[in-house]
C-alpha cells in the first residue's frame, strides 16, 4: 500500500484537517478516525499527540518522511507536521494502522 497515494485520496475525496494546533485539539476531544504525524515532528508534539490518541482510543500513524514530504503529499507548498483524517472518503488510509 502506498501511504502517499492513500493520504492523497483521503484529502481529495474525504475530509482531512491539517495543522498541529487543530490536530491537537481534535485528538484531545477524540475527534477524527486517524492522526498522521510526520516522522520529524517536534518531540513534544509527537508525545502529546500520541498521549491524546491513547486517551481517546484514536489511531495514530507516523508518516515515514519529513513534514515537507507530508506537505507535498497533501498538495501544499509548506510543511505539514500533523493532520487528522475525519472522513476517509474512498481511500484505504485507515488500513495503515490495522
Amino acid at each position: 500500500m502506498d501511504v502517499g497515494s492513500s493520504l492523497r485520496v483521503a484529502i481529495d475525496s474525504g475530509q482531512v484537517v491539517l495543522g498541529t494546533d487543530k490536530t491537537k485539539k481534535m485528538a484531545l476531544n477524540g475527534q477524527g478516525k486517524l492522526i498522521v504525524i510526520s516522522e520529524n515532528a517536534e518531540k513534544m508534539v509527537m508525545q502529546d499527540l500520541k498521549r491524546y490518541c491513547s486517551l481517546n482510543n484514536l489511531k495514530v500513524y507516523v508518516f515515514p518522511g519529513t513534514s515537507m514530504d507530508l506537505g507535498r503529499v497533501c498538495g501544499k507548498p509548506f510543511p505539514v507536521q500533523s493532520l487528522v483524517v475525519v472522513k476517509e472518503g474512498s481511500s484505504d488510509v485507515l488500513e495503515l494502522v490495522k
